[in-house]
């Protein structure tokens, strides 16, 4: 199956955010997020966004793949996608449930339990996170010295 990865579009958003409001994610935003689509031929397939908390910080987020396209790696695409739109001295953060952690530990990410080293934003995060689908999750910090496997 051949896919193409692309920065979205304020064309993709309708397509985005219903597929967001059927996970019950937040909606996307242009203007404050780094948003990739994959495609299959024509058909979108998949999507993950980097979330600006800050100038140098961005949570990832917002990961889903269509359930025909799961356990074919695009995910992983993305997530390297979006890992080279940033800076070296730009922070990458997660808020992973708890069962995927090794999943994204396999693309650079650490896990934080310093409550303190977390930025606000993720805090609230997390709390909204717990409160929206329950269940466990894990904080976790991208590695640069880390190569996405």
């Amino acid at each position: 199956m051949e896919t193409q990865i692309r920065l979205a579009s304020f064309d993709d958003l309708t397509w985005i955010n219903a597929k967001y409001r059927e996970v019950k994610f937040p909606e996307a935003n242009l203007e404050n997020e780094i948003i990739a689509i994959v495609e299959s031929n024509i058909e979108k397939i998949g999507v993950g966004r980097l979330r600006r908390i800050d100038n140098n910080i961005f949570e990832l987020s917002g990961m889903y793949v269509e359930d025909a396209y799961r356990k074919k790696g695009i995910a992983g695409k993305v997530i390297e996608f979006l890992l080279t739109t940033i800076e070296p001295h730009q922070s990458v953060y997660c808020l992973p449930f708890s069962h995927l952690n090794s999943y994204y530990k396999k693309y650079g990410f650490d896990e934080i339990n310093d409550c303190s080293e977390i930025p606000k934003g993720l805090k609230d995060k997390q709390k909204w996170c717990g409160n929206t689908f329950g269940g466990s999750f894990s904080v976790f910090k991208y590695n640069h010295l880390e190569t996405p496997k």
